[in-house]
């Protein structure tokens, strides 16, 4: 929703501004959620203000990369989410600390003042290079032309020039067949990403594990999350495999970890079956910014995203049923993972098709 929201601001102003806007709302909503007196509160400061402001920030990043690289795409946006990977390895332990010292309202506030530096470094991004930079210039000519005839129009105002572009190019995006297929491809990839990060310490915990190890298995996995967002994508950025390639066997492999997952009994096995599903994760959740980088043009990427994010948000609509019903009338994750790597086989099989009638 975020998405389509940047794209109408992008047009009144700069991405710079919107992003600044965006970091603001990011931290103001989770500060704001320190003084929840209930859940309404804490789902409109929480879930609107501080989702709204971080889609605008992550769909800016996306632009911003989009523009500045392009051979080394794919390992661009392994560094990027490489961030949230780290985060990852210190934020658990790091909130679990914060609410036993001062509670949970207060480190909802204290979170909150840590992300306002997120406001100062969105201005540190460097304004892209203008085409002006690339041009050569020759030796001065003369063109000679003649107007035949003249045809006075009204011209259209600044407001109805706008909504046509706007108009023009989300629906050049629909025309794209590999739109779809990318579209797909994002909605049940982050769907499937977003219940097994959600699920993962439950699931060692049902497993025998406490506290604080179920903790940390986020911290430690997000070591392969970020191995398999960086160099597996630099493998495609240097020709050594296709793109279409990578992601069918990343999305197989993706799926018989998924698969097998539940058959580990012990923790180091556990713990390895999540440590290869965190890598591939990682480098599906990098493909995907590149993909729509590849196959959508740059004034349309707003408006991408924003069509993923709405009909990723509509599927997140079913997901405390979904994984209710396996948590309270199954009494296990068992099954909730092998769905997902039934879902993720079927996006392997989808890409296979991708290599086989689209070669890159």
């Amino acid at each position: 929703m975020s998405g389509l929201i940047f794209g109408h601001l992008s047009e009144r102003t700069s991405l710079l501004s919107v992003m600044v806007t965006g970091s603001i709302f990011a931290w103001l909503g989770v500060m704001a959620s320190g003084l929840s007196a209930n859940i309404v509160w804490l789902s409109f400061t929480l879930g609107i203000i501080h989702g709204v402001g971080a889609g605008f920030v992550v769909v800016g990043l996306h632009i911003h990369l989009s523009e500045h690289f392009d051979k080394y795409r794919g390992t661009a946006h392994g560094i990027m989410y490489a961030g949230s990977s780290l985060a990852s390895v210190f934020f658990p332990e790091m909130l679990l600390y914060f609410k036993e010292i001062f509670g949970f309202r207060n480190s909802l506030s204290l979170l909150g003042v840590v992300l306002t530096s997120l406001t100062f470094i969105v201005f540190l991004l460097a304004k892209p290079p203008t085409l002006s930079e690339n041009v050569e210039e020759g030796p001065p000519g003369r063109i000679v032309f003649t107007i035949h005839s003249a045809t006075q129009t009204e011209a259209p105002t600044d407001g109805e020039k706008s909504v046509d572009n706007l108009l023009m190019r989300e629906s050049k995006v629909f025309s794209c067949p590999m739109y779809y297929v990318i579209l797909v491809t994002c909605v049940a990839f982050n769907y499937s990403v977003d219940v097994f990060q959600g699920t993962v310490n439950d699931y060692a915990t049902d497993k025998g594990r406490s506290l604080g190890e179920s903790v940390s298995i986020v911290s430690i996995i997000s070591t392969t999350d970020i191995l398999g967002g960086v160099f597996l994508p630099m493998l495609v950025d240097r020709k050594y495999v296709r793109r279409s390639v990578m992601l069918t066997v990343n999305y197989l492999l993706l799926a018989v970890a998924l698969v097998l997952l539940p058959q580990a009994d012990s923790m180091n096995d556990f713990l390895v079956a999540c440590l290869f599903i965190s890598a591939f994760m990682g480098c599906g959740t990098t493909m995907y910014g590149v993909l729509m980088a590849d196959y959508v043009s740059q004034n349309s990427l707003p408006f991408s995203y924003g069509v993923m994010g709405v009909l990723t948000g509509l599927l997140f609509v079913a997901k405390p049923f979904l994984v209710g019903f396996f948590r309270d009338y199954t009494g296990s994750y068992d099954g909730l993972f092998r769905l997902l790597g039934g879902c993720l086989f079927g996006l392997s099989l989808l890409w296979l098709m991708v290599v086989v009638w689209d070669p890159d």
